[in-house]
């Protein structure tokens, strides 16, 4: 929507203001100084009016003048012709103005400075001769075509230097306002009408007649510096053009002034005298504070605290457009560092873009990593949450192919031991009881039991082994391997096993993980260096089970958190010499984890072995009270009963007397206290159908980390310019990965630790917002 002007062209607003004691008035943002009747409008002219000019029609009319667009008969170029209110209208001051202003422009000579070309009177007129331009104002052209800010700051920059040009040929414009900056197709903004200009001596501007708030006010109001509302004409230099300047570009930038310019005279005088200007950031907020600096410099007060000429803030605004410290800031030095970082930010976008990956994730792992040191409860307490999960997943045993045989308080082993003619058992020396136990066995090897597994510990040679043993050998004809409890690892110190017992049974470490607060953990192997690793009961069972006649070595790779179980046959001939099956078993497990992060480190190992471990997800009363029977129920029932109930299965015996020293009850994280049995059982039977609740190797968490990362950096470049929606979105997305958890667990058998993931991601977000907003501080 552009209209036709001229360089030089322009209006001012002017007009008597009241004195102190007059009604008050009401301003409008755009209003004059005060209300005045329109004067009277000056006779249209004729073409020739003017000796070598021919008028085409009027463009512009102001309070000083009327401008005309014209040809210049010589040249047959299109002017501007200004010509001063004639008669009653123009008086002697208007024509010193008039005069004052054609002085004033013959002395400029700059691009984006109207230039005079012709001046005289003809006819009893005044006039001038201008170069002619088509264009808009400025604000009018802003509003029209929404540039970004650094358009903008690139052409108010170009716009401060002509100010600045005419500054230091010692002129003061004084009425600079949107009104008075045109804008050609091209882009350019141009100075008009110099009308109310001031030649200075020095900085301070000559002039005849004071200027006080009864008087004629020189300029516009709302564009007007503090000191202008004071009515000291020697307090008036280059400072307030930089005033006035400041007071464009912030409305350019906000669409607002800086304080209130609506109400009462006395109130709007107030405002600019006295309030400070509202931070520009806080009215557009995609604006950074580097333009508050400059702006707030601009519109100091204290004029002393202002750039002292337009070039000053032209050449901050060089810097701000090219990313240098400015001098509106002092150059401390985390600010000159943050002036370089965006530079840098700026110039190596897709550099930026993975060094602020590739650091969040850093970060986040630190931060991760120092949150569950201080709070290791919080993995507890997330992951008992995620296990919920797990019912009627793969997570879950529900021990089909096992019976947990119990021995409870109320088993009488001396009774029993004399129903079955089993002499010197004592209920005084439990040790004795082995013998009943021996007994036990023989009657299950008549039942076709797939393997015994005793959660029960021999650790100490006696004289009633040897029936132990009997009970062993029977069920070993049977093709039955038995396997038996023992603790602590043995890394360190003897086996606490009996030796005569150890000549015919397998074993493996009855130690786990069971914790209240959290999942329970069965420790399937344990690993120290240059060791081979043992195996923890339910890998004993499982591997026992599977290749009854055969021996087994187990291999684990922590780095992909494998364990793989591969069989041999000894060579009678050749003790050292392993004769290796063509079959292993890949063991599920959850994950590997160093010993000191295991609840039960005191149990004969060293902080930094490591332990992989299966999570299980324990069944419901109803199916552990199915799978359970009592001991003495057992042995006392017929061959045909006991059949029935145990052929084809895994038999593993518990110790559930509670009046044991060491009692092998725990509390379970749903509330319910059960028996360490139950947990080994758990774990041998996922180990039995090759299910498991797995967990991401380190690569993968990291991976995981990463895109965790990338979407963080996503999110807070997408609400750079919205921090509210940004900070909503990163709570959203740190929610949202830790409630991924429990999909996973539920429907893919997935336990992972989002601390790292959702870390990376939270912290990603500032600074990819921050990256954003330098990069498109010269695009928005």
């Amino acid at each position: 929507m552009s209209d036709d002007r001229a360089r030089g062209e322009g209006s001012k607003d002017t007009g008597a203001a009241p004195r102190r004691d007059a009604e008050t008035v009401t301003l409008s943002p755009l209003s004059p100084l005060s209300p005045r009747e329109a004067p009277p409008t000056a006779p249209e002219l004729p073409a020739d009016a003017f000796e070598g000019y021919e008028i085409l029609r009027e463009i512009h009319r102001g309070g000083q003048g009327v401008v005309y667009q014209a040809v210049q008969l010589s040249t047959r170029r299109k002017v501007a012709l200004k010509v001063l209110k004639e008669g009653a209208l123009a008086g002697p001051m208007d024509r010193a103005r008039f005069e004052r202003e054609i002085q004033v422009l013959a002395q400029l000579r700059h691009p984006n400075i109207v230039t005079i070309h012709d001046s005289g009177i003809s006819n009893g007129r005044w006039f001038y001769v201008m170069e002619y331009v088509r264009g808009e104002r400025l604000d009018a052209w802003v509003a029209e075509h929404k540039p970004p800010v650094h358009e903008i700051l690139r052409i108010f920059k170009i716009l401060c230097e002509a100010v600045g040009h005419a500054q230091r040929h010692g002129v003061v414009h004084r009425d600079l306002k949107p009104a008075n900056i045109l804008i050609d197709h091209e882009g350019a903004p141009h100075v008009l009408d110099f009308g109310l200009a001031k030649v200075a001596a020095g900085s301070i501007i000559e002039t005849q007649t004071p200027l006080t708030i009864s008087r004629e006010f020189i300029g516009t109001l709302h564009y007007a510096s503090p000191e202008q509302t004071l009515g000291d004409p020697s307090l008036i230099d280059m400072r307030g053009d930089v005033y006035a300047l400041g007071v464009i570009l912030y409305q350019l930038l906000t669409g607002a002034f800086p304080y209130p310019v609506v109400g009462d005279l006395k109130t709007v005088l107030r405002h600019i005298a006295e309030t400070p200007p509202r931070r520009p950031s806080a009215v557009n907020s995609n604006l950074p504070r580097d333009m508050d600096a400059i702006l707030l410099t601009a519109l100091s007060k204290n004029r002393a605290s202002r750039y002292q000429t337009a070039t000053e803030l032209a050449e901050d605004i060089g810097r701000f457009l090219t990313g240098q410290p400015l001098r509106a800031r002092r150059a401390s030095l985390s600010y000159v560092t943050r002036i370089r970082a965006q530079e840098m930010v700026r110039r190596y976008r897709m550099g930026t873009s993975l060094l602020l990956l590739v650091a969040t994730v850093l970060l986040g792992y630190a931060a991760a990593y120092g949150l569950l040191r201080v709070r290791p409860s919080l993995i507890a307490r997330y992951e008992r949450w995620v296990c919920g999960g797990l019912a009627g997943t793969g997570g879950t045993a529900d021990l089909s192919s096992i019976r947990i045989v119990a021995l409870r308080d109320d088993t009488d082993v001396e009774r029993l031991a004399a129903a079955l003619n089993v002499d010197g058992v004592s209920a005084a020396d439990w040790t004795s009881v082995r013998r009943l136990h021996g007994r036990f066995m023989q009657k299950l090897a008549e039942c076709g039991v797939r393997a015994v597994v005793w959660d029960v510990m021999f650790p100490s040679a006696t004289e009633h082994d040897p029936y132990f043993v009997s009970g062993v050998e029977g069920l070993r004809n049977t093709g039955a391997p038995v396997v038996v409890a023992v603790a602590p690892w043995w890394f360190d110190g003897p086996l606490q096993l009996s030796p005569a017992i150890a000549q015919v049974v397998q074993w493996g470490g009855a130690i786990a993980d069971f914790d209240g607060d959290s999942p329970w953990k069965v420790e399937l192997a344990v690993a120290r260096p240059a060791t081979e690793p043992l195996p923890g009961l339910s890998l004993a069972a499982a591997a026992a089970s599977r290749q009854p006649d055969a021996e087994y070595a187990i291999g684990l790779d922590a780095s992909r958190e494998r364990l793989r179980v591969r069989y041999y046959r000894s060579d009678p001939q050749r003790p050292r010499a392993r004769q290796w099956l063509d079959v292993f078993d890949d063991a599920p497990l959850t994950a590997v984890a160093p010993a000191r992060d295991m609840q039960n480190v005191e149990q004969g190992l060293l902080p930094d072995d490591l332990v992989a471990y299966l999570v299980v997800h324990m069944p419901d009363d109803a199916v552990l009270s199915a799978r359970t029977l009592d001991y003495q129920a057992v042995i006392t029932a017929d061959e045909t009963d006991r059949r029935k109930q145990l052929q084809g299965t895994i038999v593993m015996i518990g110790d559930f007397r509670s009046n044991r020293p060491a009692g092998d009850f725990f509390l379970h994280h749903d509330g319910r206290t059960l028996h360490g049995c139950y947990g080994h059982a758990a774990g041998l039977d996922l180990l039995l159908q090759n299910r498991s609740v797995r967990s991401p190797v380190a690569w993968v968490q990291w991976l995981l980390a990463a895109l965790a990362a990338a979407a963080g950096v996503w999110t807070g470049r997408r609400c750079a310019s919205q921090p509210l929606i940004g900070a909503a979105a990163g709570v959203c997305g740190t929610a949202a990965i830790f409630a991924l958890g429990w999909p996973a667990a539920r429907y893919f058998g997935y336990l992972w630790s989002p601390w790292l993931a959702a870390a990376a991601f939270a912290i990603a977000l500032a600074p990819a917002a921050w990256a954003r907003r330098v990069q498109s501080a010269h695009a928005i």
